[in-house]
């Protein structure tokens, strides 16, 4: 099996901008897969990825405008781009898809449309299309997810008798994700992505096909589905002896459901503003006591909805009296697993603040500072930034070296306890939290 550029997907930005809860916004996409370069190495199954990917925005409500976009030219590109651009109104949610070749000339993410020629960087710059430019056709919806399908590996080679090719060695990298956002490629740096998906299909890569049924799959928000993804895909390739593992970043606020709940009732849009979430190693916190009201658009309040999970009148009583059980106290009992630590069960302990958040302790010295929202006691969400203890006198650190990253949580609270699944962008594992008596 052949590992290709064809099908490499760099998930780039979630952007779920402030909205009033109670707006219709549409769900809007274009879709685009380009194979039939001339001028540089053609593609096999970006426009079959596409069309996955179409299908499965159609089945959750999007109007993907044109259908799908096979093989344009620079001019046809644009002119896609403006057609969605003007059929964005303020507040709606947005899909921006692409496959096709992309590449890195010098601080520029560059998607490639089919006429594409490579003499210089300076033509490449001129002809391609900025992702940063992408972004800023968006700007107006309230929920964007920009998924481009490119590779990793630069489709410029050097030409006969040069020393390089044109563009950066190791082709796109993702830009850096504003507050909202949220970046996967399919693969990390230097690798390449899979262009089938062994025993299953050769008409579609891997990380597309994987995407797709993780977004199908009901009441997972997208983040973490996305962690889902990129769990299964580095699975999946090393079964086929393959190194691929999608990178991801993000600094989403809030959650977005491309399907809901089974049995729930969600409108085609979604408003939301996640709660924040607290961290691995110990990590709880307690929404206010007194859920904030339906208008209140601050982040982090005990009415933060997601998108595809509306709150429902008939429960708003029970989500507050549960929020309200959570008191003041501690420090309490947690412990936690990580994947990065197989077999080891971390302990520490949670302290519950009275204006809502909660500090933990790790016997190994990492600390959270956490926000969660348990206005719905089945769907306890929340952030945190995470801080590494220092062990025998040296600082621990995360495989990039920093010492502390954002950490996103959900779970479930049910006698005295929050458990649930935990992730950031290096490792996911599991949790409990005791945040006061019995309920």
């Amino acid at each position: 099996m052949k590992a290709t550029c064809g099908t490499s997907t760099l998930l780039v930005a979630v952007a779920l901008c402030a909205a009033s809860n109670n707006a219709a916004a549409a769900r809007v996409a274009l879709v685009i897969g380009n194979d039939a370069y001339t001028h540089v190495r053609p593609l096999n199954n970006a426009g079959n990825d596409a069309r996955l990917m179409a299908t499965a925005l159609k089945s959750a409500g999007f109007d993907v405008i044109g259908g799908v976009r096979a093989n344009l030219d620079r001019k046809a590109m644009w002119s896609a781009l403006d057609q969605l651009q003007v059929r964005i109104a303020k507040g709606d949610d947005v899909v921006f898809y692409y496959a096709g070749h992309g590449v890195q000339i010098r601080a520029d993410s560059l998607l490639l449309p089919i006429d594409i020629e490579a003499n210089n960087d300076d033509q490449v710059l001129r002809d391609g299309i900025n992702l940063v430019e992408v972004q800023d056709e968006l700007k107006n919806a309230r929920f964007a997810l920009i998924v481009v399908d490119a590779c990793r590996n630069n489709p410029f080679p050097p030409k006969p008798g040069g020393t390089r090719g044109v563009g950066e060695p190791a082709g796109i990298v993702p830009i850096e994700p504003a507050r909202g956002n949220v970046i996967l490629l399919s693969a990390s740096r230097n690798q390449q992505a899979l262009d089938e998906v062994p025993g299953i299909t050769k008409s579609n890569g891997l990380f597309t096909y994987t995407l797709v049924q993780a977004l199908k799959a009901p009441g997972v928000d997208v983040v973490q589905a996305m962690h889902n993804v990129r769990e299964q895909v580095e699975q999946q390739a090393r079964l086929a002896n393959h190194e691929q593992r999608p990178a991801l970043v993000e600094e989403m606020d809030g959650t977005f459901f491309f399907f809901p709940k089974t049995g729930s009732t969600v409108p085609s849009a979604s408003p939301t503003a996640r709660a924040a979430t607290s961290a691995p190693t110990a990590v709880v916190n307690s929404a206010p006591a007194k859920a904030a009201p339906a208008d209140t658009a601050a982040p982090n309040s005990a009415n933060a909805d997601s998108g595809s999970a509306v709150a429902r009148p008939g429960r708003a009583g029970a989500h507050a009296a549960a929020a309200a059980r959570i008191r003041p106290g501690g420090p309490y009992p947690a412990w936690g697993t990580s994947s990065l630590l197989p077999g080891v069960v971390g302990t520490g302990t949670v302290v519950i603040n009275g204006d809502g958040t909660v500090d933990t302790l790790a016997t190994n010295g990492d600390r959270t500072h956490a926000t969660v929202n348990v206005s719905d006691p089945e769907n306890v969400t929340g952030t945190s930034v995470t801080h590494l203890g220092v062990v025998n006198g040296v600082q621990r650190r995360y495989p990039d070296g920093s010492i502390s990253t954002r950490v996103t949580f959900s779970g479930r609270l049910a006698n005295g306890k929050v458990t649930g699944t935990w992730y950031d962008k290096f490792q996911t594992g599991q949790f409990e939290w005791t945040v006061g008596p019995s309920q």
